[in-house]
Order: structure tokens, then sequence, then C-alpha cells
């Protein structure tokens, strides 16, 4: 007997026979994909190589909506119809997504950005806080969405959010999976780590994006003081960092979650930084983009005036947790 999911104790049975073809070869797609990537990851390991990771677009699977064994919404339903193929950007709680599921009448797979309620479409938080940010979503993403054939839409979702949709119907599921392939490659090849630090973001009080707009709260600036500052350990990045994402479960998940009472800054150097590099980069550490060495840096902050940098060169291990509990305990004074 195939298991498909479960919600607690209760294992889910896939309500039709279409959507048990789907979740199976949905299922096998997925877990193709993160062996792909993680050989993929490898040799970019071995070259020393940071560039996009095509096939690392997923981390997992689930069902899209718990149903009834005739397939209407019911959260304590017996069934469940759609799938969620989980991308590689979420975080615990903030989970990005592509949705496939059939249309009402069984004819065609609808496929979307976002979990579904229903037959709506949530469509994906995305980050907006700098006009950057903003242009990057509006121009590049959106560009790349409608080559490849998907209706797309975007609306505000407060001050530093947009929430992107994007959909669109194939005839069958091998369709359907790489049309959610393509989907899931224009966003995360433009956002990459980025889409991933924002979900992290979400999910902990004591991380948030370094940039130019709020850099002068964290470090002393002569031009914008400030009456005080607090303690922050800044952590640099690209957006396809090889070296950070070496060490995103231990560094960046792992870490900042067991250490609430230290703040993290990340920033990203591959995005306009007027002010970061000048200040923190060539005044503070001295130079430090023609040393050899890169990313990710460990930059200590005490009450906004520079102490201390770890970093290594591409051939070598990047910081660690070591490097980092050190940092925080000789620089900061703080408990690591």
């Amino acid at each position: 007997m195939d298991e498909f999911f479960a919600e607690g104790n209760v294992q889910l049975k896939p309500f039709d026979d279409k959507t048990k073809d789907l979740a199976l070869k949905a299922k096998a797609h997925v877990q193709q994909m993160i062996q792909e990537a993680e050989d993929y990851q490898a040799e970019l390991n071995r070259t020393h190589k940071s560039k996009f990771n095509p096939h690392q677009l997923y981390q997992g699977i689930t069902y899209s909506q718990r149903c009834a064994e005739d397939g209407a919404p019911d959260e304590n339903g017996p069934c469940f119809r759609g799938v969620e193929l989980i991308l590689f950007c979420s975080v615990e709680d903030a989970i990005d997504c592509v949705t496939i599921d059939y249309t009402p009448d069984g004819s065609s797979l609808v496929i979307h950005f976002g979990k579904r309620i229903g037959e709506e479409a949530q469509g994906l938080t995305v980050n907006t806080q700098d006009k950057y940010n903003a242009f990057r979503i509006e121009r590049p993403v959106i560009k790349a969405l409608t080559r490849s054939g998907c209706e797309v839409e975007t609306q505000p979702a407060g001050d530093t959010e947009t929430t992107l949709y994007a959909s669109k119907q194939e005839a069958n599921v091998i369709d359907a999976l790489n049309a959610a392939n393509v989907m899931a490659k224009g966003y995360l090849e433009r956002l990459g780590l980025e889409a991933s630090v924002y979900n992290l973001i979400k999910c902990r009080s004591n991380v948030f994006e370094m940039t130019d707009d709020n850099m002068a709260d964290w470090v002393k600036l002569d031009d914008e003081p400030r009456d005080s500052y607090r303690d922050v350990v800044i952590i640099t990045s690209t957006r396809v960092c090889r070296r950070c994402k070496a060490e995103w479960q231990d560094l960046f998940l792992d870490y900042t979650k067991s250490h609430p009472h230290v703040t993290f800054g990340i920033a990203f150097t591959d995005k306009p930084k007027l002010k970061f590099i000048p200040k923190v980069f060539d005044e503070d550490c001295g130079g430090v983009r023609h040393s050899g060495k890169v990313t990710p840096f460990l930059i200590f902050y005490k009450e906004g005036v520079y102490k201390h940098y770890v970093a290594t060169t591409r051939e070598e291990p990047p910081p660690d947790i070591k490097d980092l509990s050190e940092g925080i305990k000789t620089h900061l004074g703080l408990d690591a």
C-alpha cells in the first residue's frame, strides 16, 4: 500500500486516482531533484565555485488541502487533494511553495505560487523593503515568469512586502511538474539566499537584513549619529554564496534560534551597498575587498563600534560556529 501524507496520526489518502497519480509522480520528481541538487552542489564545492544550483528548487513535498472523499475541502477529512512542492527557500513555518492541483472539472492541472485555499491561490510574500528589491520583482522575476507562459500579478501587502501571484495550466502531470520547475527557477534564480533569509527573518526576531537604509542604526556613522546602539554580528553573504549554503543549517538556522539574545544582521554584498562597503569593508575592516577573503564574513560591532572580523579565502573552510561563539564572547561580552 502506498503511503502518502500524514496529519498527526491520520494517514491521508488521495481522494481519486488522478490525485494518487499526481502525488506518486510528484514525490518521485522532488526526490530526484533533491539528489541532483546534492550532486551538483558537491561539484560546486569541489571546484570552489559559487553559482545558482538549477536543481536546488525544493526541500520537500506535502499535500495541498485536506478534503472529504468527494474532494470538497474539509480540514478534518480523510483525504487530500493536490500537492505542494516546498521551495528550497522555506524556513520552518515560513513556507514558500508551488502548488499543483486539478481544475474543478478534472480536465487539466493548475500550477501556481503559494498555498491553495479552496480554489484560491495565496501567492508568495516577497520582500520589497527597498527600491532595489521591488525593481527586481517587477522586472527580472516577472519577466522570467511571463516568458514561461505564466499569468503574473503583484499586489502590495503592506509597506515592505508584495504578494507575487503566478499561475499556468497544463494538460498532464509531467508537463505540470516541468512547469513547476520553471516557475521555481524563475523565482529562486533571481533571489537565491535572499529569499531564504527573508523567511528566516519571519521566524527570528533577532535577525534582520542590513541595508544602507538601516545601517546607521547599528554602525556608528559620523553624519548619522544615534543616541545609542545595540550590539550586532554582521554576516555577509551573496545570493548564490556556496560557502554560506554550506553553513546555512548550523550558522544561520540553528545558532540564531539557540541564541535569541544575540542580534544578527545579514548583509548581501551583491546588492547596492553605497554606505556599507566603504564604511565596513574599507574603513573598519581595513580594505578586505582586496585581501582574497570571501563571504561569509563575521563582523562584530559593540555599541556601534567595530571590534573584529573573521573571514577566510575561497580555498579554506568558511567561518563556523566556533568562530562565531568566540567572537560573541570576546568582542560583545555575551554568552555564546
